[in-house]
């Protein structure tokens, strides 16, 4: 079993997130991992809780496991895009609000508001067969 209290939990501010092989940069957005299962290039599960500024990003990016969010406080903007990095969608996500995000999929958010967001993110590599209770 894994527990503990968030606030005592370490916050680590995310600088840059890699995207086709650049480093892209992120801004005013910090990281707290609740739980991580796995390796921790590709964790097989993970609970994390994000901060983001007003006017703080995670750039456009893709990754193998499959991630829900669901916000707590503040306005997330959410965009996926296609594989040019043209905009298929976007829409703002506010507390109570949640999202799923399959593996691959590209997508960035922004935090437009002069308020700061946060939010869960439980992350899960998708392998398989599993029984749901």
């Amino acid at each position: 079993m894994i527990y503990g209290n968030t606030k005592d939990v370490q916050s680590r501010e995310i600088k840059s997130y890699p995207y086709k092989g650049k480093s892209m940069p992120v801004g005013g957005t910090s990281i707290q991992w609740l739980s991580q299962v796995g390796d921790a290039a590709l964790p097989e599960y993970g609970l994390r809780l994000f901060t983001v500024k007003p006017g703080g990003f995670i750039p456009m990016h893709q990754h193998e496991y499959a991630q829900t969010q669901v916000i707590i406080s503040g306005k997330i903007l959410t965009t996926a895009y296609d594989s040019n990095g043209g905009v298929v969608e976007e829409k703002e996500f506010g507390p109570g609000d949640f999202f799923y995000v399959e593996p691959m999929e590209i997508h960035g958010m922004k935090n437009n508001t002069n308020e700061t967001a946060t939010f869960f993110c439980c992350i899960c590599v998708l392998e398989g067969e599993c029984e749901v209770l």
